[in-house]
C-alpha cells in the first residue's frame, strides 16, 4: 500500500506536471508557428505590393526617358540640321534629374551632339545600343546593359531609338544615358524594404540595369510569381511595354524581426512560467510525498498497540478487511481470539507496569512462534490471531500447528521481578470461507467461542480453546432475537412486573412479595427478563428496565394506598451493576413524587459484593438510596467480619440468607447476632428443612420470612398481584 502511494506521489503529479507544460509549450509552439506563418503571409503580401509599385515606378522612368528619345527622334527627323540638344535642354524638355546625358549618334557611330561636354571624334560604333538599330526591324526603345560612357566616363543606362532619314534609311540613334541608380530613384526611400531588403530592374537576359545581379534565366512563370528560399522572400513583375522585369526580395529576417522579438519574449516568459510551475508542481509532489509519508507513519500509529508494538483492535479489523477482500479465492479464514488468564490477579499483586511486563513477553513470544501470521492485541489482555488458507485441509493443519504453539507460549512461566508466573489463556477459534464471512462476524464468533474456553478453563486451569459450533452459532440467533424482542417490549411498553410471595416464617402468611421486570413468554406464562437476555450497561437495557421496575413498584404500592388496602413489602433486588452505575435515587425521587408515603414499604436488595469492589461508590450510593426512605438490605449475605462491618455502619434493616450453604453452627451464631441487632432476616429458599425449623424455634424473638428462589418463568395470575385487584 504504501509502495503504491509512494508511487502516485512521485510519479503521477510530476507526471502530470509535465503534461501541463508539454500542452503549454505546444500550445506556445503553435501559437509563434501561426504567427510565423502570418508574418510571411503578410510578407509575401507585402513583395507583391512592393513588386507591383517598382513596376509602376520603373515603367514611368522609363517612360519619361522614352519620351525625351522621342522629342529628340522627332526634331532630328524634322531638320537633322537645326536640332540643338542644349537649346532643348535649356528650353526645359529634360534636365539632368530625368536625363543623365542625351545624345545624338550619326548613322557611322561619330557622337554629333552630347548635353555633356566632350572632346569631339567619339565613336560608339562598337556598342551594342548603336548596332543594333543597323537592322531596320529592330524598331522602338532599346534598353542596353550598363556600359562605361566614353563621354561621362561612368557607369550608364543606354536607352537608345532608331534614326532615319526621309527614304527610311538608318541615320543614327538618340541616346538617353541614366544613371544606373534612376530605376530606383526615389522608390527605395518610401518601400518598406527593410535593412536588407533588394529591389532590381533587369533585362530579358537576366542582365542587372539596378539593383542586385538577377538570376541567369528568368522563365516568364518564375517572373509572374512570388516564390521564397530559406532567408528571403522574393517577386519578380514584367515591365509592360518594355523588355524588362522588375524584382523585389524581402528579408526573412527583416520581416521576421518584429515575430523574433516576440517569440523571444514569449519563450522567455514561457520559460520562466514553467520554471515557476515546475518549481509548484515539485512543491506539491514533495508535500503530498511528505503527506503520504506522514499518513503512513499515522496509520501504523494508528493501528499498531503501543505497548507491545502488535496490530491494535483498528489495525486488526483494517487487515483482516483488506485480506478478505482482496485475497484470491478460493480462501478459508481462521481467526483466533486469546484471553489471557488471571491477568487481574497479576495486576492487583504486582501493580499495572507488571502486567504490561507480562503483555510484553507473550507478546515477544506469540511473534516468536508464528512468525508467518498477523498477530495483534484486541484490547487488555486480548490477542487476536489470524491466517487464511487456500483449502479447508489446509486450514485444519495450519490450525492445528497454530494452536500447538500458542500453548507451547503458555507453558513456559513469565519470570518477572524475581517471581514465576504461571498464565494461561482461553482461546476461541471461528473458521469460514471467505466469501461467507466478514471481520465482525468471524471476531464475534471467536469471542463467543473464547468465553466457552474460559469456562473450562476455570477448573482446569490451563490453556484451553474451543472452536466456534453450529449450537453457538443457534445460540446467538437466539440471544438476537431475544434482545430484539426485549427492545420491541420497552419500546412498545410492554414490561410488567412478575410477583413471587413473601411469607411470614411463623404464620406461613403473605407478607409481601418480590418483584421481577418480565414480558409474555406465551401460554400465559411470565419470564423474568435476565432469564431471557444478557442485561447490561453495554446493551442500552439497563437503564430502561431498572427506570421501569423502581417506578412501577412505586405506582403498585400507591394504587393499593388509594384503594385502602394494607401495603404489603415489594422487594426489587439490584444486580452489581444496576447498584453501582444507575443512580437508583434520583429514579426514586422521580417516582415517589406521586406517592411519596408509600417508598418506606419498598425494599431493595443491595449485592454484597458490590459493597466491597467498590466500597466509596458504594456508601455514597447508600446514603442517597437512604435519603429517598427505602429499605435496604444485603444480598448474598456471607457472615464475613466486613458484612457485619456494613451492617453496623450503614442503614441496612436486614439480610438476604441462602440457609442451604450454610454451616448449622455457623448459621446459629449468625441468627443470634441478627436477632440481638434487631435486623429481619429473608430466607431464600422454596421450603424450610427441619434442621431450619428446629433452629429457628430457638429464636422466635427474631423477625423471619421465606421467599422462594427466582423463578425462570411465573404464572399471569402471579403477574396480576400488581394490578387494581391484589391478591389479599
Amino acid at each position: 500500500m504504501f509502495n503504491t502511494r509512494f508511487l502516485k506521489c512521485i510519479l503521477f503529479i510530476p507526471l502530470t506536471g509535465a503534461v501541463v507544460l508539454g500542452a503549454s509549450w505546444a500550445g506556445v509552439s503553435m501559437r509563434l508557428a501561426a504567427e510565423r506563418t502570418e508574418v510571411l503571409a503578410s510578407s509575401r503580401e507585402k513583395t507583391a505590393v512592393l513588386v507591383n509599385a517598382l513596376v509602376q515606378h520603373a515603367g514611368t522612368a522609363i517612360h519619361d526617358a522614352d519620351v525625351i528619345a522621342l522629342l529628340v527622334k522627332r526634331e532630328f527627323e524634322l531638320n537633322e540640321m537645326v536640332v540643338n540638344l542644349a537649346a532643348l535642354q535649356s528650353d526645359g524638355f529634360f534636365s539632368r534629374a530625368n536625363a543623365a546625358q542625351v545624345s545624338i549618334v550619326d548613322a557611322n557611330g561619330r557622337i554629333l551632339q552630347s548635353t555633356m561636354p566632350y572632346a569631339g571624334g567619339m565613336f560608339i560604333t562598337d556598342r551594342r545600343h548603336f548596332t543594333v538599330h543597323r537592322k531596320p526591324d529592330v524598331q522602338g526603345l532599346y534598353v542596353s546593359p550598363p556600359v562605361l560612357g566614353r563621354v561621362s566616363g561612368a557607369w550608364t543606362i543606354q536607352m537608345t531609338r532608331r534614326l532615319e532619314s526621309p527614304d527610311g534609311r538608318f541615320a543614327g540613334i538618340v541616346v538617353v544615358s541614366e544613371e544606373r541608380k534612376y530605376l530606383l530613384q526615389r522608390y527605395a526611400n518610401v518601400a518598406s524594404l527593410g535593412p536588407n531588403g533588394l529591389a532590381s530592374i533587369f533585362l530579358n537576359d537576366g542582365t542587372a540595369l539596378s539593383g542586385i545581379p538577377a538570376p541567369s534565366s528568368t522563365p516568364d512563370d518564375r517572373c509572374r510569381a512570388t516564390y521564397e528560399d530559406d532567408v528571403s522572400i522574393s517577386a519578380c513583375r514584367r515591365i509592360p511595354g518594355y523588355p524588362l522585369y522588375a524584382k523585389v526580395t524581402l528579408s526573412k529576417r527583416d520581416e521576421l524581426a518584429q515575430y523574433t522579438q516576440m517569440k523571444r519574449v514569449y519563450i522567455v516568459n514561457a520559460a520562466i512560467l514553467s520554471a515557476f510551475f515546475a518549481l509548484f508542481v515539485t512543491t506539491i509532489a514533495l508535500l503530498v510525498y511528505r503527506l503520504s509519508n506522514s499518513r503512513q507513519r499515522l496509520k501504523v500509529l494508528s493501528e499498531t498497540d503501543a505497548l507491545t508494538g502488535l496490530l491494535n483492535r483498528h489495525g486488526v479489523l483494517a487487515n483482516l478487511e483488506h485480506q478478505l477482500e482482496t485475497a484470491v479465492r478460493p480462501l478459508h479464514v481462521a481467526v483466533m481470539y486469546l484471553d489471557l488468564c488471571d491477568m487481574k490477579r497479576v495486576n492487583d499483586a504486582l501493580g499495572h507496569e507488571a502486567g504490561d511486563q507480562v503483555l510484553k513477553k507473550i507478546a515477544l513470544r506469540l511473534n516468536q512462534v508464528l512468525p508467518s501470521v498477523v498477530i495483534g492485541r484486541f484490547g487488555g489482555d486480548e490477542f487476536i490471531v489470524m491466517f487464511s488458507a487456500s483449502s479447508a485441509a489446509d486450514i485444519d493443519a495450519r490450525i492445528r500447528e497454530t494452536l500447538a504453539r500458542i500453548a507451547s507460549v503458555f507453558d513456559m512461566p513469565v519470570t518477572l521481578r524475581g517471581n514465576v508466573l504461571a498464565v494461561s489463556a482461553s482461546i476461541g477459534v471461528s473458521v469460514r470461507e471467505a466469501d461467507f464471512a466478514s471481520a465482525s462476524l468471524l471476531i464475534r464468533e471467536a469471542d463467543e467461542s473464547m468465553y466457552s474456553a474460559k469456562q473450562e478453563a476455570l477448573f482446569t486451569g490451563k490453556t484451553t480453546w474451543r472452536f466456534y459450533t453450529d449450537a453457538m452459532r443457534r445460540s446467538s440467533q437466539q440471544a438476537l432475537e431475544s434482545d430484539q424482542y426485549l427492545r420491541l417490549a420497552i419500546k412498545e411498553n410492554q414490561l410488567q412486573l412478575g410477583f413471587t410471595p413473601i411469607r411470614e416464617f411463623g404464620s406461613k402468611s403473605v407478607v409481601g412479595y418480590r418483584i421481577v421486570v418480565a414480558v409474555e413468554s406465551g401460554l400465559e406464562r411470565l419470564a423474568p427478563v435476565l432469564a431471557l437476555h444478557t442485561v447490561n450497561q453495554q446493551n442500552g437495557l439497563l437503564g430502561p428496565t431498572t427506570e421501569f421496575a423502581l417506578y412501577e413498584s412505586c405506582n403498585t404500592l400507591g394504587r393499593w394506598q388509594e384503594q385502602g388496602i394494607q401495603c404489603p413489602l415489594l422487594v426489587y433486588g439490584l444486580t452489581h451493576e444496576q447498584f453501582l452505575s444507575i443512580d437508583c435515587a434520583s429514579m426514586l425521587h422521580r417516582a415517589g413524587q406521586q406517592y411519596p408515603k408509600v417508598l418506606h414499604r419498598l425494599v431493595l436488595e443491595i449485592p454484597e459484593a458490590a459493597l466491597d469492589e467498590h466500597s466509596a461508590l458504594a456508601i455514597e450510593r447508600l446514603e442517597a438510596l437512604s435519603q429517598t426512605g427505602v429499605q435496604l438490605i444485603i444480598a448474598g449475605f456471607s457472615g464475613r467480619f466486613s458484612s457485619y462491618t456494613w451492617l453496623e455502619n450503614a442503614p441496612f434493616s436486614g439480610v438476604v440468607i441462602e440457609p442451604r450453604v450454610w454451616p448449622a453452627d455457623i448459621f446459629r451464631i449468625t441468627i443470634d447476632e441478627l436477632g440481638r441487632w434487631n435486623k429481619f432476616i429473608l430466607l431464600e429458599s422454596a421450603a424450610p428443612n427441619a434442621d431450619i425449623v428446629s433452629l429457628w424455634s430457638a429464636y422466635v424473638d427474631s423477625e423471619a420470612f421465606m421467599c422462594a428462589t427466582q423463578a425462570t418463568e411465573l404464572s399471569t395470575s402471579e403477574a396480576r398481584i400488581g394490578s387494581d385487584e391484589p391478591r389479599p
